[in-house]
């Protein structure tokens, strides 16, 4: 009885070992590949680079008037500044060019918001019928 004991703590142990060094093999593998076959992705490749506007984009900006700045008085586009000057600064940012070249004429809110309203209504739907089929399985379920 204890040599039977014995003998299954040695497979065990064997065994154990064996799919450890495996398991180490294939990920040594997996790692290998990783480095020969896998390109980089969009972000890595152009980190650091902004992509370049096509040319109807900069000769739309480049006729634009001057703005003076983002912050002017004479514009209320209804919303913060502070959403104004994200916005300037992420159009800037993706065309690559100052801030001071192009101007907003105008911030309209995308027409989304009713897409919205029906997900909602539709998510509060789902939720009563599942407090309603949850009710019929306790009421089933009692008698």
């Amino acid at each position: 009885m204890e040599n039977n004991i014995i003998f299954g703590l040695e497979v065990m142990i064997i065994g154990f070992a064996v799919v450890m060094a495996i398991l180490y093999l294939l990920y040594l593998i997996l790692l290998g590949f990783s480095k020969v076959c896998v390109r980089p992705s969009n972000n890595e490749s152009r980190k650091g680079q902004l992509a370049s506007p096509t040319s109807a984009v900069l000769d739309e900006v480049g006729s634009a008037p001057v703005a003076a700045g983002i912050s002017q008085s004479n514009y209320n586009y209804g919303t913060a500044p502070e959403i104004v000057a994200a916005i300037t600064a992420t159009i800037s940012a993706y065309l690559d060019l100052p801030a001071a070249q192009f101007q907003i004429v105008s911030l309209q809110p995308s027409h989304s918001a009713g897409v919205v309203d029906n997900w909602a209504l539709l998510g509060r739907k789902r939720a009563i019928e599942k407090r309603q089929d949850l009710a019929m399985y306790r009421r089933e379920r009692k008698t």
